[in-house]
């Protein structure tokens, strides 16, 4: 009964790191996992501690088993011979410099961020094509402030963009001025 006092909850995190589409799915398995497991707590806050360890456990399955099926349904590299022209990618970038090496850039960027904050300010922030979640502003900054805390400063709206903004200007210096 608890795992059902929960469900939103448990549902709002599969939401954020699972596409749309399996979401209620892997929220099922969450909750399957809760009831055949054997839970000995004693206390509600061990049981929600249990509970997001499962989840995050169940999360990282379906992360592992979407890679494995991208992977398969990639195109390959014979099946595009004959193609003289490439079109610029999903971020503006020429045919000369591929969409991985942008990604090995976002991703140095991304980790090169100093405040655990901040890095977390991005992955919630940015946009999906790259590889991030694409949470709104406010959504953000309310799950910064969930994970982190308010201390010293409470994370806004405007502080993300500030943030996203300065990413943006890091990767853009890293490519030498190509990313729009």
């Amino acid at each position: 009964m608890l795992a059902f006092h929960y469900f939103d909850l448990v549902t709002a995190r599969v939401a954020l790191k699972i596409p749309p589409d399996q979401v209620d799915d892997v929220v099922g398995e969450v909750l399957m996992s809760a009831m055949k497991s054997s839970f000995d707590g004693r206390s509600l806050g061990e049981f929600h501690n249990w509970l997001q360890t499962i989840t995050k456990r169940r999360i990282a399955d379906r992360t592992e088993k979407n890679k494995r099926l991208k992977l398969r349904e990639q195109a390959l590299p014979e099946e595009h011979q004959g193609d003289d022209e490439q079109a610029p990618d999903a971020y503006g970038v020429e045919g000369g410099q591929e969409e991985a090496e942008m990604m090995s850039i976002v991703t140095s960027c991304h980790t090169a961020l100093p405040d655990p904050q901040h890095r977390r300010t991005v992955e919630l922030y940015g946009p999906v094509e790259m590889g991030f979640y694409g949470l709104s502003a406010r959504d953000t900054a309310n799950m910064v402030n969930e994970e982190f805390g308010t201390n010293p400063h409470e994370m806004t709206e405007a502080n993300v963009h500030k943030i996203w903004q300065r990413f943006k200007d890091a990767v853009r210096k890293e490519l030498g001025g190509a990313w729009s």
